[in-house]
């Protein structure tokens, strides 16, 4: 009654307050003058198109996406040269390294120009124009212009190679022309329009990718430091990303492919995203009846004035460009951007910028950030995000002064550009001036001609300073040669301005015709007169204040200020600085652990040897010399097999053909780290050879070590040669029968490896035969080859033949082709890959056209495979197998026990897309279950397996990306106990594969336990910057306890180094063969894919498995070695063979060799010690009897009651 009476009483009130309300509005009468507000915003009728074409009134074309960029002079091509200019003048590298070469020693900007002027000039530069560049965008073989590099050059040929280049692809140009009698025209890819492209996009698809379909705005990343560039997930068709990794957390999208070129250049982008959103959300607020469409081109058309406005009124004025006045458009003048000006004047801020960027705090004072170095600034977006966002770096361009307009050049840009010297980097001086000659260019006093000015002869008539004079008469004492950008850099600044006479009348120019040409220029556009007073009003420095925590700035951003005291324009709300905390570097700079046991004890085969004498050496060209280990005459000691050292497209050949020189090698063990030579006698010595990989295997179960050879062929894409695989039988004794016709293992595909396994557990071994396919590393692209998978009849017919088994196995082709009815492999190809920059290349060298055309390939592998490892992931007893594929993705299958595979890649998230190379598979943080290693071109990868059977990539947690190894090309990785100390640590053998990068040193990370690696100092030899290994294998060559090393350098031959840690005081080691008994237990078996746990008294659990075929094409010791950590033990030993069968040794003795035998009884494991799953069901079974006795005494007190 309470409830109702209350309710009634609200019931009441309502009803009298409504009544009452009523009353009120009824009596009340509004004018229609005061219900109107004067609105600010309204929709305008026209704008910019998307693709730049149809904005100029008579002719539709002009600036339009991929239309020709104009001539102001005709081609100086020379036909022969396909339309190159000066290719008799010398290397342009040559000429940097006499011209460009600061001394570090920077010479700033004269009339203070702040480091805004360059960063403006390099985003406006991107709205106009993108030549691209042939690689991955033609069919067939791009053309290249590589720079030859001058022998001893000091930063990128310090050991005389003498024939390493900078790679350069030339541009693509219209096909039309570059025949005969037509020079070749170069097309823009972007609008030509000062049109705010960079951010909107030059396509619709980029321009609704972009947009986020609401209320006008563009999509955003929300982050702790604010709104950032939209990402694109993997494999979501999103628009281009130049070189920046594949994974979500790295592809920041914008309107231009190149915004995450440098931090800097990602601010500003970022903030004229933020503008957009910002003008969107004022006239949603006024108009919420207005449609995304109408919202969006207001905020996109009033954006883009201000970026004009900026440009015209600020950025060209603050070089000493003042236009002409405004009367108006012209439609006779023709706006389109000139060869000359995308060639030439817009990549001087090449020369403007400085070697450090500092980032400040909130004070303008402190240095909370890190300076960064401008060769690590390059493509990496992400750490803007997590060491403190825009603001440091906006700060710090404020007051850093830039660089002048000179011949000059930074070293970060002359060296290392997108990578180190050596580790791909480049030289931004030496590509200006080759992509100069490229198109075509006239001549620096041609240019001078066509602007009215005095041509000179003598370079005292261009500069004033003796330095410059000496320089530019030394390298072109004829003035009528001088590449043009080089005489832009020398002249001698005029009056008023930051440039000398011919650079600033060719920016005047081209600015000049883009401004009167243009129908949508702001000054000229009607429906933005209501706006004129607030887009004047934005300047650079207002735009940045409204759009970040900087509170504080000088109103005249492009000259830079030493003090706060200098800075007038303020923020209208001084916000509160950002509370959020980053993640910082520390202060000590990293100092990795020495290693002093490994010991150069031989050369095993010289390298004359490899190449049969017939050539001095190869520095970086060829494949091999890779390694396999096998006892092949079962005397306890581990013999060496030694791959051909081959140059797969002749690079460093003289011989216009491609005939091998390389040879193979068997190499017999006596026991003391000493080998013979047994290859002649062994039936397995061959010459002109290009075998690349080799697998020791028990093929016939009759207790001995067969080998496979891996037959990789040259890379020759006119020739269509078949180079089949071997297979010798061994006879126990170390001499081989060729037996591939009798058991049908003649892959005839261009082989890169092998791996074994009894996948379908009938008692043989199975083999997955794998193909690289053939790469052209001079041209970027790749024919690629299927793998096959043969499954081994020995079982069920007495005789051990293969059959090809790939498809009933699940169509484990390692790719989206499959081959036809009639054939044993898919052919496909050619491809091409996008180019792969230094900072990330393992994420972002990625066989584009092979993913733009099949999506189904994103998650079934490139198939130029290069590794195959065999891994019982989800512990069900049955091998997976995880594939290694270049330029891309690679692939993982599932087994299901049932004889088959099923695709399971994205399901593991063993999904980072990279170049893989070399696998293996070992427990690093010694929880028990088994982590892999993965090799690329740069960053290699650590998977961390975790409890759900999944795999989390933590090689910058786990400590991989510290030391150099992060920028080599790296092959061959192991997980082994180096240095005895009870946990696995990692082995990286790496070597250049071209001249364009061209020092890859081995490296060693040593463990700490937990998966923490450290990179260790080597031996001198080891890590020679300039070897090429490519095959490496650690065994215990002297079975002294430890893992030695031989290691195979097509430049400096095979190498022996012999590991003493054994010899350390009180250090403890064990070492475990696997083993089971065949035919009636005459025959011991290797126990490949068996999982051995050795338990350590400090609680970690290390698994180790036995396996045929990991690293890089070769087969490593199956023989399975464990330290023990300084004052601990090994509490036990559990063996499980595939079948379930386990072996439990308790408190093994240590420093011992120790075979586990399936058919014999050890230990039994006490309860305590017992398998995880049989722990998990105790339980469960207790609590199920528990319950049933409550329930039975439930049951009986109810029958009493």
């Amino acid at each position: 009654m309470i409830m109702r009476k209350n309710t009634a009483i609200s019931f009441s009130l309502v009803t009298i307050f409504l009544l009452f309300s009523n009353i009120l509005l009824s009596s009340t009468n509004f004018s229609e003058a005061e219900t109107t507000v004067e609105k600010t915003y309204t929709p305008f009728d026209s704008y910019y198109s998307t693709e730049g074409g149809q904005n100029h009134p008579s002719i539709p074309s002009y600036n339009a996406k991929g239309t020709d960029l104009i001539r102001l002079i005709p081609s100086a091509g020379v036909y022969e040269d396909d339309w190159a200019a000066r290719m008799h003048l010398p290397s342009a590298r040559e000429i940097s390294n006499t011209a460009c070469e600061d001394g570090n020693q920077t010479i700033y900007d004269e009339r203070g120009l702040s480091d805004y002027n360059w960063i403006w000039g390099q985003f406006i530069s991107h709205d106009l124009d993108f030549t691209l560049t042939q690689n991955g965008r033609v069919d067939g073989t791009p053309e290249t212009l590589n720079i030859p590099i001058p022998p001893m050059d000091k930063w990128m040929d310090p050991f005389s190679v003498g024939s390493l280049q900078i790679p350069m692809t030339r541009s693509m140009y219209n096909q039309s022309t570059g025949d005969e009698s037509t020079p070749r025209e170069f097309q823009n890819s972007i609008t030509g329009w000062l049109d705010g492209s960079l951010v909107y996009g030059s396509s619709s698809f980029d321009s609704d990718w972009l947009r986020e379909g609401t209320l006008g705005r563009m999509k955003v990343t929300n982050t702790s430091i604010g709104e950032f560039l939209p990402k694109a997930a993997d494999g979501e068709e999103a628009p281009k990303v130049s070189f920046v990794g594949f994974s979500a957390s790295e592809r920041f999208v914008a309107g231009d492919a190149r915004a995450n070129e440098h931090a800097a250049l990602t601010a500003m982008h970022v903030l004229f995203l933020r503008e957009h959103n910002r003008i969107a959300s004022e006239v949603y607020q006024e108009n919420p009846d207005f449609s995304d469409e109408q919202i969006y081109q207001i905020a996109r058309k009033i954006n883009t004035a201000q970026i004009q406005y900026i440009t015209y009124f600020e950025y060209l004025p603050s070089l000493g460009v003042n236009l002409p006045q405004y009367s108006g458009f012209d439609p006779s003048v023709d706006p389109r951007i000139s060869n000359e000006f995308s060639a030439l004047a817009f990549r001087m801020g090449h020369s403007q910028i400085n070697d450090i960027s500092i980032r400040l705090g909130f004070d303008y004072l402190s240095e909370e950030y890190r300076p960064i170095l401008l060769s690590d600034g390059f493509w990496d977006p992400s750490s803007m995000i997590q060491e403190g966002g825009l603001e440091p770096i906006l700060r710090g361009a404020a007051m850093s002064n830039q660089a002048a307009n000179d011949i000059f050049a930074v070293s970060s840009l002359r060296n290392s550009m997108f990578g180190e010297p050596g580790f791909g980097g480049l030289d931004m001086c030496a590509i200006d001036i080759q992509r100069g000659r490229d198109h075509g260019l006239p001549n620096y006093n041609q240019l001078r001609e066509y602007f009215g000015l005095e041509t000179a002869s003598n370079w005292s008539d261009v500069s004033l300073d003796p330095k410059v004079i000496n320089i530019m008469s030394s390298i072109y004492p004829n003035l009528d040669d001088a590449d043009p950008i080089m005489g832009l850099y020398a002249e001698t600044h005029i009056e008023g301005s930051s440039l000398g006479q011919t650079m600033h009348s060719l920016i005047e120019e081209q600015f000049t015709r883009l401004r009167n040409g243009d129908i949508f220029y702001f000054e000229n556009d009607d429906e933005l007169i209501p706006h004129m007073s607030s887009i004047k009003d934005s300047t650079l420095s207002s735009i940045i204040l409204r759009n970040t925590n900087i509170n504080q700035i000088q109103c005249n951003s492009m000259f830079a200020v030493s003090h706060t005291d200098e800075m007038s324009c303020y923020s209208s709300e001084f916000s509160e600085p950002y509370v959020e905390s980053f993640l910082k570097v520390g202060d000590e700079d990293y100092q990795p652990p020495y290693i002093n046991s490994m010991t150069k004890k031989t050369v095993l085969i010289n390298f004359k040897q490899l190449d049969n004498g017939s050539i001095p050496i190869h520095y970086w060209s060829p494949y091999g010399p890779t390694i396999a280990v096998g006892d092949c005459n079962n005397d306890g000691f581990e013999d060496v097999w030694v791959g051909s050292s081959f140059d797969p497209e002749g690079w460093e050949s003289d011989s216009d053909s491609l005939v091998s020189t390389g040879q193979t090698f068997l190499l017999q063990n006596d026991g003391t780290g000493e080998f013979q030579d047994i290859t002649l006698e062994s039936g397995l010595k061959f010459t002109n050879s290009t075998y690349l990989g080799a697998s020791w295997a028990d093929y016939d179960n009759d207790g001995d070590l067969d080998i496979y050879l891996s037959n990789s062929g040259y890379h020759d894409f006119e020739t269509n040669f078949s180079y089949p695989n071997k297979l010798f039988s061994n006879d126990g004794d170390c001499n081989f029968t060729d037996v591939t016709a009798d058991t049908g293992l003649g892959n005839i595909g261009h082989s890169s490896t092998s791996a074994w396994a009894d996948y379908d557990h009938d008692g043989d071994l199975d083999l997955h035969s794998i193909n690289g396919g053939q790469i052209s590393e001079n041209y970027g692209v790749a024919i690629i080859e299927s793998d096959l998978f043969y499954k081994n009849l020995l079982s069920e017919t007495g005789v051990a033949t293969f059959i090809d088994y790939t498809k009933e196995a699940g169509e484990i082709y390692s790719s989206v082709f499959k081959p036809l009815e009639n054939e044993s492999i898919s052919v496909n190809g050619p491809f091409s890959w996008t180019p792969a920059s230094a900072s990330n290349p393992s994420a972002n060298a990625l066989l584009w056209q092979l993913y733009e055309e099949n999506d189904e390939a994103y998650e079934q592998g490139t198939s130029i495979s290069w590794a195959s490892l065999f891994i019982d992931l989800d512990d069900d007893g049955y091998e997976d197998l995880f594939v290694a594929t270049d330029f891309g993705r690679s692939v993982f299958y599932k087994n299901l026990g049932d004889g088959t595979f099923v695709l399971n890649t994205f399901e593991t998230n063993l999904s980072e897309f990279g170049t893989a190379m070399g696998l293996d598979a070992g427990d690093v943080d010694g929880d028990g279950d088994v982590d892999i290693c993965q090799t690329n071109f740069g960053p290699n990868y650590i998977y961390k397996q975790l409890e759900n059977n999944t795999y989390m990539e933590a090689s910058a947690e786990s400590g991989l990306n510290i030391g150099k190894s992060a920028e080599s090309v790296s092959w061959d990785c192991n997980i082994i106990d180096i240095d005895l100390d009870g946990d696995l640590d990692l082995w990286f053998g790496s070597g250049n594969i071209n001249p364009f990068a061209s020092f890859s040193p081995n490296s060693i990370y040593l463990n700490n336990g937990d998966g923490i690696f450290g990179e260790a100092i080597l031996n001198g030899d080891l890590i020679n910057p300039i070897s090429k290994t490519m095959g490496a294998s650690w065994s215990d060559f002297d079975l002294d306890g430890d893992l030695d090393l031989i290691v195979g350098d097509s430049n400096f031959g095979v190498t022996y180094y012999e590991n003493d840690a054994s010899q350390r005081a009180g250090a403890e080691w064990i070492a475990v063969d696997i083993s089971e008994p065949y035919g009636g237990g005459n025959i011991s078996l290797i126990s490949v894919g068996a999982k051995v746990d050795f338990e350590l008294s400090n609680g970690k659990t290390i698994r180790q498995i036995v396996k045929i075929g990991s690293g890089f094409s070769g087969s490593k010791d199956t023989t399975l070695h464990l330290g023990v950590p300084t004052g601990e033990s090994i509490e036990s030993i559990t063996v499980i063979w595939n079948d379930g069968t386990e072996a439990y040794i308790f408190q093994p003795e240590t420093n011992q060799y120790m075979e586990i035998d399936k058919s014999k009884q050890y230990d039994v494991k006490p309860l305590g010690e017992q398998n995880p799953d049989e722990m998990e069901t105790l339980p469960v079974v207790i609590l199920l009897i528990l319950l049933s006795l409550f329930i039975h005494k439930i049951v009986l007190d109810l029958k009493r009651k």
